[in-house]
């Protein structure tokens, strides 16, 4: 299962992937781009499954975690690679927009308590995992 699977490094690491015979959740925003990679993937003999979700929704990256799991089986490893920043000059970009990049990658407000990084969905993972007694998770963390 990976995060952030529709461009970048997600994109490149669910191909790479998917050559080496793969079977693959791939999750991110865009649906119709998560399409364009799942085609790559079917056409180098893999398998490939979309599930459009957003990171910063915990229940619908759980929900994402039992979609994988049911239609390609165990989960055996976790890819939180999600990520977003502004592709333009830093003298340009709103506070809104740095808190927005900190969001994804480093912490998610819920009411009045902090939740860090990928922690609170991966942790539905973690616990499928578990129940499996194989996998493991990474978690890839930019500069940002």
């Amino acid at each position: 299962m990976i995060t952030g699977a529709s461009s970048g490094i997600g994109r490149g690491l669910a191909v790479e992937l998917g050559r080496r015979g793969a079977k693959l959740g791939l999750v991110a925003r865009r649906a119709n781009v998560l399409e364009e990679v799942i085609r790559e993937i079917e056409a180098v003999g893999s398998k490939a499954v979309a599930v459009p979700a957003d990171v910063q929704d915990a229940g619908s990256m759980s929900a994402a975690a039992e979609k994988v799991r049911a239609e390609l089986g165990p989960v055996d490893i976790l890819i939180a690679n999600a990520g977003i920043g502004p592709t333009r000059d830093a003298a340009e970009i709103s506070a809104e927009e740095i808190a927005g990049v900190i969001n994804v990658k480093a912490q998610r407000a819920v009411g009045s308590d902090i939740e860090f990084g990928c922690l609170p969905w991966s942790a539905k993972v973690g616990r499928i995992l578990r129940q499996q007694s194989r996998g493991f998770s990474v978690f890839r963390k930019s500069a940002a």
